[in-house]
């Protein structure tokens, strides 16, 4: 069975384009709402500081703000496009995190595993540390991503959140 080359050519290029998404895109995209609305939230809350929207962003752990996004996002492209491909964005992302996860030092984590656990899934990565845990917004912010992005696209798949909404002829036939 011949695959035919430009087929080849245009999974790949959707599946690339579903990977930026759902890693760059999810996480420039919760930024730049959560930047954009800084001004309407900040009249709602004036105690509220550009240090505590990066906050938000970036130090809470498990990134809950860009797994919303990525679980809308996702949901969204798979109702559009419908694209196989969008089911496997979290691989190479993984593929990633687990380079990082396995090649720290041990004098940064700690030596248990535990550690290393707890530094990139959890609490353990201190926000006062230098460089300020840009491993865990490099590695496991994008995995989380891109799982939520696969995960929302799931979603739509399976029919969860589907509202159907009856035919214009239905709903004229029903008032007669």
């Amino acid at each position: 069975m011949e695959k035919n080359p430009q087929g080849v050519f245009r999974n790949v290029a959707v599946f690339l384009g579903h990977q930026l998404i759902a890693t760059l895109g999810i996480g420039m995209g919760t930024a730049l709402v959560a930047f954009s609305t800084f001004p309407i939230v900040r009249f709602l809350d004036p105690g509220l500081t550009v240090r505590g929207v990066h906050h938000l962003l970036t130090e809470i752990p498990y990134f809950p703000l860009q797994i919303i996004e990525g679980l809308l996002i996702g949901y969204m492209m798979h109702r559009r496009f419908k694209h196989a491909t969008i089911f496997w964005t979290w691989v190479l992302p993984l593929l990633w995190l687990m380079c990082f996860f396995f090649s720290a030092p041990q004098s940064v984590l700690g030596s248990t595993w535990i550690a290393r656990l707890d530094h990139f899934f959890g609490n353990g990565c201190n926000v006062r540390m230098t460089p300020h845990c840009y491993d865990q917004i490099s590695t496991t912010l994008p995995f989380y991503a891109s799982l939520a992005y696969s995960l929302g696209a799931w979603g739509h798949k399976i029919g969860l959140f589907h509202f159907e909404h009856p035919a214009a002829s239905e709903k004229v036939s029903d008032q007669t």
